[in-house]
């Protein structure tokens, strides 16, 4: 990975999880320069012609996070005497945090039903505390990130994202490193909503050129009677509105109640990354499609059983 990136990319570590149901077999743990562009930025299909020429300065992995694209592209293709590998195309939802009129603009696009809905819920929420109010938090300096990660790990733990999917908030030290140094950037926020004084629903984002991503997520499931995540999502909101530096929330890949409603827009997006043809890349990128063919032929006879919700549902009270 180069010490210094090329205008336009940074420097990732990432990971390709070879996934079957709930369960991750295997990480392929790899070294890349990511795209910085945001989809909201970029007209359809226009993502991968920024690739550097094949040569030296196009030697390495390329990751493309999401970008807009008209139809699905094919899941391998050759370019330039390298593999390109798009293992999802998927609906990304987003906010518009620019919307003229604010956050009281952006609550008249809801139903009046669903704004009352919501309205009602963090009316209740804050009901249920001892004290009547609603109490939440925002960590945005490198000491509040400090404090942040610790409470929101311990969070993280007991959910069924972290449990069985493996998609809860990282506890290594890499993480918690790449955490601190967003926040001395001012590029980092850690949301925490509580309940009589203990954390029942967390976000953190990251934030850069405007866009705050919708990395990781979980609420304490004895709680969903109170639906923390959606109250925590409300005030995040209400708080990035009134962020003069926040352009977009982004929700980050793929469908979800959740994010459908919060929306107000979406794009037909795709992930590719684009490898040089070092020895076994062939193989790793055919078994991780393989895998996650399998793991969609899993959903889809769960779906003809009828039984695919109610799995879920079981899988998140486990």
């Amino acid at each position: 990975m180069p010490e210094h990136p090329p205008t336009g990319w940074r420097s990732i570590s990432t990971s390709l999880a070879y996934r079957i149901a709930a369960w991750t077999v295997w990480y392929w743990r790899f070294d890349a320069l990511a795209d910085e562009r945001h989809f909201t930025e970029m007209a359809p299909d226009e993502g991968l012609q920024a690739l550097p020429p094949a040569g030296k300065a196009g030697r390495g992995t390329f990751v493309f996070p999401a970008y807009p694209v008209s139809a699905a592209p094919p899941a391998v293709a050759a370019r330039e005497g390298r593999l390109v590998y798009t293992p999802k195309t998927f609906p990304n939802y987003y906010v518009d945090l620019k919307l003229e009129g604010g956050f009281e603009r952006y609550l008249q696009g809801f139903s009046s039903k669903s704004r009352s809905t919501l309205k009602r819920k963090v009316r209740r929420y804050a009901e249920a505390d001892s004290t009547g109010e609603l109490h939440w938090r925002v960590y945005r300096s490198p000491e509040e990130i400090a404090e942040f990660l610790p409470q929101a790990g311990a969070l993280s733990a007991r959910t069924y994202q972290a449990r069985l999917l493996d998609v809860g908030l990282p506890e290594g030290p890499e993480f918690r490193a790449q955490a601190m140094a967003l926040a001395a950037s001012g590029q980092a926020r850690g949301f925490i909503l509580f309940l009589d004084g203990r954390p029942a629903a967390y976000v953190y984002c990251s934030c850069r050129n405007g866009v705050a991503t919708y990395d990781y997520v979980g609420h304490d499931p004895a709680l969903n009677a109170l639906s923390p995540g959606t109250v925590l999502q409300y005030k995040i909101l209400e708080y990035l509105f009134e962020d003069p530096q926040m352009r977009v929330f982004d929700f980050t890949e793929g469908e979800g109640e959740h994010k459908a409603m919060f929306a107000t827009g979406r794009m037909l997006c795709a992930k590719s990354l684009v490898f040089g043809l070092r020895p076994g890349i062939r193989l790793l990128v055919r078994l991780h499609w393989l895998t996650g063919r399998a793991d969609e032929a899993l959903d889809a006879l769960l779906d003809r059983l009828g039984i695919r919700r109610a799995l879920r549902r079981l899988i998140r009270r486990a």
